[in-house]
């Protein structure tokens, strides 16, 4: 038996109700890694690597539109992108890498699909100094490792690309998602104190103008 300060405290450390459970914030649907530019992407648009794509999903209802797109990612199964992780059926929970016999689909099934373009995620660079550090990207597939941004949108996160990470959490629902795309968004967020915040600065500036200008 423990006393109220053996339960607070804990006798190892790291065990105790304030740094195991409150102060200690875990999830599954995030990810972390280092950011690299991408001139090519939207600026909206973030890069993910299909290896996390194919880890974090997006819980999904079957019914009459999502059935033939969602019977596709069953069938690819977690080792297949666009697949899907986990079928939801009747409140038990199925590891399609197991558990083969999930087709046909029925309309009520929850299906974790892996993440897929035009999907909605909410970036983070920490320090979080301002609204602008936390906003709203779409997904888009990439090969590489590391997460893909739009050079533009680097002064938002004071961030560049010497090795910063950045945080990626997963919307998990249609009210977030709708949330998301109508407030966090970068189109919403590109002003901060009268100025333009979502800009192209320094080096990015000289290229563009030594690629436009004419050689004497």
């Amino acid at each position: 038996r423990h006393c109220i300060r053996h339960r607070f405290q804990g006798k190892v450390a790291k065990k105790g109700r304030l740094r195991n459970t409150m102060l200690g914030k875990r999830q599954n649907q995030s990810a972390r890694t280092v950011v690299t530019g991408d001139p090519f992407l939207a600026v909206d648009q973030i890069g993910v690597p299909i290896s996390m794509c194919m880890i974090l999903t997006y819980p999904e209802r079957v019914n009459l539109y999502t059935l033939p797109r969602l019977t596709r990612h069953v069938r690819n199964g977690p080792l297949v992108h666009p697949g899907a992780n986990y079928l939801v059926r009747g409140g038990r929970t199925y590891h399609l890498k197991f558990f083969k016999r999930a087709l046909p689909l029925q309309h009520g099934d929850v299906v974790f699909r892996h993440l897929t373009d035009n999907d909605d995620v909410l970036m983070n660079r920490q320090p979080s100094l301002h609204k602008m550090s936390l906003m709203c990207h779409r997904v888009r597939v990439v090969k590489q490792r590391t997460f893909a941004l739009h050079i533009a949108t680097t002064p938002a996160y004071n961030a560049d690309f010497d090795g910063d990470e950045m945080n990626l959490t997963v919307l998990l629902d249609e009210k977030t998602r709708a949330e998301g795309r109508e407030i966090m968004c970068i189109h919403e967020n590109m002003v901060k104190d009268g100025k333009p915040i979502i800009q192209f600065v320094q080096h990015v500036v000289l290229a563009v103008y030594l690629l436009t200008t004419k050689t004497l």
